[in-house]
């Protein structure tokens, strides 16, 4: 009997070790894809009132329809000189951002895109570390109007929706903010388990949006994340 106890608690001990460890793999697995899903614990970017730009949206996502529906300006067009980062890039990866206290490479999905745009539209070259210091605390929770004051930048237009709103609203508002402004948008994305942002630097004769991605799942299109459960609850557009 006793000899019967003692292999069942191995096999349990083992079970458990197998498990811890699958656990710690699946982790690190995470890491290296620089995963930047937000775990539902806080909201890493901040809600800010979009209403006062309910008009110019209206009128950007209309223009966006109007390029996609006439098949002469119905093209593939992107912005040039845009440089991809990665949030999970060593050099940065275990930098802490405040006020959280999170690192870039855990939840530095929205500083590292800002970044991409910001290098885009001011023609430098920046990583998410130095612009994690200028921002301060306003880097996570990332503070989208104090981020434009800390570099004299200028919201264009922005939509802030915890609820979402539709693909195609999403779609054609990006479109049309490329087409109208040659800048990129911020575009945040949501789902159960959590939150990502990416850049949206172009767009498909179909309409699909052509994205930069700071995790490292190598998406490179808007629809991949729709693919994957995804919705967009906020879009940003900055410029100079």
């Amino acid at each position: 009997m006793m000899k019967r106890l003692l292999k069942a608690g191995k096999k349990l001990g083992n079970r458990i070790v197998l498990s811890f460890v699958l656990v710690l793999a699946l982790g690190f697995v995470d890491v290296l894809n620089g995963y930047a899903e937000e775990k539902a614990i806080i909201d890493y970017d901040v809600h800010e009132d979009t209403t006062k730009y309910n008009e110019i949206n209206e009128y950007l996502i209309q223009r966006g329809r109007e390029i996609l529906s006439n098949p002469q300006s119905r093209t593939t067009v992107k912005l040039s000189n845009i440089k991809r980062l990665k949030q999970a890039d060593s050099r940065w990866a275990q930098d802490i951002m405040q006020t959280e206290g999170l690192t870039i490479g855990k939840a530095g999905c929205c500083l590292t895109s800002f970044t991409m745009v910001r290098n885009l539209i001011s023609s430098k070259s920046d990583t998410p570390a130095t612009v994690n210091t200028a921002l301060g605390d306003n880097a996570c929770q990332f503070k989208w109007q104090p981020a434009a004051d800390t570099y004299g930048y200028t919201i264009i237009t922005a939509v802030s929706n915890d609820n979402g709103i539709s693909d195609e609203s999403a779609r054609l508002n990006v479109v049309g903010a490329i087409d109208e402004y040659s800048r990129p948008a911020i575009i945040g994305l949501k789902r159960p388990s959590g939150t990502h942002f990416v850049v949206g630097y172009g767009y498909t004769s179909e309409g699909d949006i052509i994205i930069c991605d700071p995790a490292s799942r190598n998406y490179t299109m808007l629809s991949q994340y729709f693919d994957d459960g995804y919705f967009v609850h906020r879009i940003y557009v900055y410029s100079r």
